[in-house]
């Protein structure tokens, strides 16, 4: 697998999650975050793969990282 550019990053990697994806559970994002330079995951409760229903909230929080950093 190639790293991903987002891997080895000075600059803050955000990771927005559902936390209920049913193609990539969150334990596998999580190991591979997990090695990356500067990452955070953010979970997102109550929603699947596809984040319906959550657009303004998805929305909102990357707004609100993206203001922080």
């Amino acid at each position: 697998m190639e790293e991903m550019p987002a891997a080895s990053d000075e600059r803050p990697v955000h990771v927005l999650h559902p936390v209920h994806d049913q193609f990539n559970p969150l334990a596998r994002l999580r190991t591979l975050v997990d090695t990356w330079t500067n990452a955070s995951v953010h979970e997102l409760d109550g929603v699947d793969h596809f984040l319906h229903g959550a657009h303004p909230r998805v929305a909102a929080l990357a707004t609100r990282l993206s203001d922080r950093d």
